[in-house]
């Protein structure tokens, strides 16, 4: 009986190991997309000040 709970317990670690390091994955992901995100909008509004590329102005 104990050796079967052992085993339950063991192979219910692995289990949550495991989806800790996928969610950790894909939290990097997001991360970076976020910082790219991030950069892609910074140098977008640094072209449109420095040449003037909206029509509001």
């Amino acid at each position: 009986m104990n050796q079967q709970k052992d085993a339950a317990l063991r192979e219910l670690y692995e289990r949550v190991a495991e989806m800790g390091k996928a969610q950790t994955e894909a939290i990097v992901k997001v991360e970076a997309a976020l910082v790219a995100l991030k950069d892609a909008i910074e140098e977008m509004h640094e072209h449109t000040s420095a040449g003037g590329g909206d029509a509001s102005g």
